[in-house]
């Protein structure tokens, strides 16, 4: 009867710590809508969509919109992202090296800069002031 009981309770912690673990992992991911406001006023929207391609839209400045595929990469410390294929005439640049870090259950800071890959200096942490990040962005999941 012990033994039985025993095996039971290792059985349920088993299952209980993969489903933590499952539960972490899907709470990491940055699919879905993400709004910001840039310094200058303009409203941002970021749609990370699960096939790792993104659309960046400014609306009434449509020169700064993009799409683009991205990877984030959460076993780094910081967190890393990077754009690659850009499409966008005014942007300068075909890809964006970066970091993002939690800041809120439904909030990322993202920073980094745009350019050319191999190219860039991706930021060691979030400075919203400095020289770089070329673009700073705290955007809040919608």
């Amino acid at each position: 009867m012990k033994k039985t009981l025993i095996v039971t309770l290792m059985v349920c912690l088993i299952i209980a710590t993969g489903c933590s673990m499952m539960t972490q992992k899907e709470s990491r991911s940055i699919v879905g809508t993400w709004s910001a406001t840039h310094d200058t006023g303009a409203k941002i929207v970021i749609e990370f969509k699960s096939d790792m391609s993104m659309e960046f839209n400014v609306p009434n400045y449509d020169e700064y919109s993009f799409t683009a595929k991205y990877s984030i990469n959460f076993s780094k410390d910081p967190v890393t992202i990077d754009f690659t294929d850009i499409s966008s005439s005014s942007v300068q640049g075909t890809a964006f090296s970066g970091i993002v870090s939690a800041s809120g259950i439904h909030e990322i800071e993202l920073c980094g800069e745009f350019g050319t890959a191999g190219q860039l200096k991706r930021p060691t942490e979030i400075n919203k002031y400095g020289e770089l990040p070329e673009l700073y962005l705290l955007l809040t999941k919608n």
